[in-house]
């Protein structure tokens, strides 16, 4: 998968359950709904029937004031068959310091015998709507994290999906449900009216530059390498204005 991927976050190692028809958005299918009294639990996570309408609430408590990636779910062999797909449920969150996120790892097979599998991730930081990210407090808001893999060649073979905290705070996701549609223009739509207009133009960017981590690498090493030499240049020409 050499083309730029689409990218956005949630997902675990769960129990499937049948595919049920009700909720279903416009132009999407409902894969799978995760429920998470049917999987493993986290460390440091509890179940609690605080969703609305009294449903399961995974609940993150995060009591020390440093940053943590927590990994959440991990999901083989999703069952996907669409190139356009994403996660739906509900958030809420308490006393969240700094930023917080949700980021999604897709994993992809290697292009040739011998090579890496392909891992692109997606993280939820926009300002507004279901994909924003979370600080401070919120009530139960709307969730949906989408990836749109439609310029690569393969579908996902794993999802993992990790949250991440600046520093202490109380997080809790709803059931979970997997959609995939039947194209990128329909899963934008089911994110809501407005909703991809309500991003910036950097937040847009960066949804549309999600990239290998090999090549994030690449990319950093290279810019790195230049500002250093940029660096020593300047250095060697006070120097000789010193001298002079």
């Amino acid at each position: 998968m050499k083309t730029t991927l689409v990218s956005i976050v949630i997902l675990g190692l769960l129990t499937l359950a049948a595919h049920p028809q009700a909720g279903e958005p416009a132009g999407g299918k409902l894969v799978r709904a995760i429920r998470w009294s049917e999987a493993p639990l986290p460390p440091n996570t509890t179940i609690v029937k605080s969703a609305p309408g009294g449903g399961d609430a995974l609940l993150v408590n995060q009591t020390e004031a440093r940053p943590v990636s927590i990994a959440l779910l991990r999901l083989d062999n999703p069952g996907i068959y669409s190139k356009a797909y994403a996660l739906r449920g509900q958030l809420r969150y308490r006393n969240v310091q700094g930023t917080g996120y949700f980021e999604l790892w897709n994993e992809f097979r290697a292009q040739e015998a011998g090579q890496s599998k392909l891992r692109y991730f997606s993280r939820s930081l926009a300002e507004v709507g279901p994909f924003s990210k979370h600080s401070g407090s919120a009530e139960w808001r709307d969730l949906f994290v989408p990836f749109d893999a439609t310029q690569g060649k393969d579908l996902p073979t794993k999802l993992e999906l990790n949250l991440v905290l600046a520093g202490a705070g109380v997080v809790e996701v709803s059931d979970l449900e997997l959609l995939e549609f039947a194209d990128a223009g329909a899963m934008w739509g089911a994110m809501g009216a407005g909703a991809a207009n309500a991003l910036t133009m950097p937040q847009q960017a960066w949804i549309t530059a999600a990239v290998p981590v090999g090549a994030v690498i690449v990319a950093a090493a290279v810019w790195f390498f230049f500002i250093g030499r940029r660096r020593a240049a300047e250095v060697r020409r006070m120097k000789a204005m010193d001298e002079a």
